[in-house]
C-alpha cells in the first residue's frame, strides 16, 4: 500500500504542476490547485503512509528501523500541514494566506531533500532509481512549491 500511495502521490505532483502552469497567469487559481493537490491532499497521504503503513514505507525508501518514531513525526507534520492547507481551502482564505501554507510545505519538503541528499551520500547510493526518487523529486517538488509559493507572494 506505502508503493501505491507514492506513486499517487507523483501523479498528483505532476498534476498540480501541470494545472498550476496551465492556469498562469492567473495565480489565485494556480495556488489554489497547488493547495488542494499539492499541499493538502499530498500531506494526508504522506501521513497514511508514514503512520499508517510506516513498516511498508520504510523498506520502499530504505531506512527500516525497529523504531519508527521518526516516522510518526513526518507523518504527523505532513498531516498538521495537509489539514491547514484544505482548511484554508475550504474556507477561501485569502492568496497570502494560501501562499505562506504552500511555502512552509516546501521549506519543509527541501528540508527533507536535503536529509534525503545526505543519507545518499553517507551510504554511497548507487541505485539511481532509489537516488532519483528520494533525492531528484523531493527538490523538484519543493522547489515547485516555493516558486510558487514566493511567485503568488510578490504577486500580490
Amino acid at each position: 500500500m506505502a508503493l501505491a500511495i507514492a506513486i499517487i502521490r507523483i501523479l498528483l505532483v505532476a498534476l498540480s504542476i501541470f494545472m498550476g502552469i496551465f492556469f498562469l497567469p492567473d495565480i489565485a487559481k494556480s495556488i489554489d490547485i497547488i493547495l488542494l493537490l499539492a499541499v493538502a491532499v499530498i500531506g494526508i497521504l504522506s501521513f497514511f503512509s508514514h503512520v499508517i503503513f510506516h513498516k511498508a514505507d520504510a523498506k520502499r525508501l530504505g531506512w527500516e528501523s525497529e523504531r519508527p518514531d521518526w516516522q510518526f513525526e513526518v507523518g504527523f507534520a505532513n498531516l498538521a500541514i495537509g489539514l491547514v492547507a484544505l482548511l484554508a481551502y475550504l474556507l477561501g482564505w485569502n492568496i497570502l494566506a494560501k501562499s505562506a501554507i504552500v511555502l512552509i510545505y516546501g521549506v519543509y519538503l527541501f528540508q527533507a531533500a536535503i536529509l534525503h541528499t545526505i543519507r545518499a551520500i553517507q551510504n554511497h547510493e548507487d541505485d539511481v532509481q532509489h537516488i532519483f526518487m528520494s533525492v531528484f523529486s523531493a527538490l523538484a517538488f519543493s522547489g515547485f512549491l516555493i516558486f510558487f509559493a514566493v511567485f503568488a507572494i510578490v504577486s500580490t
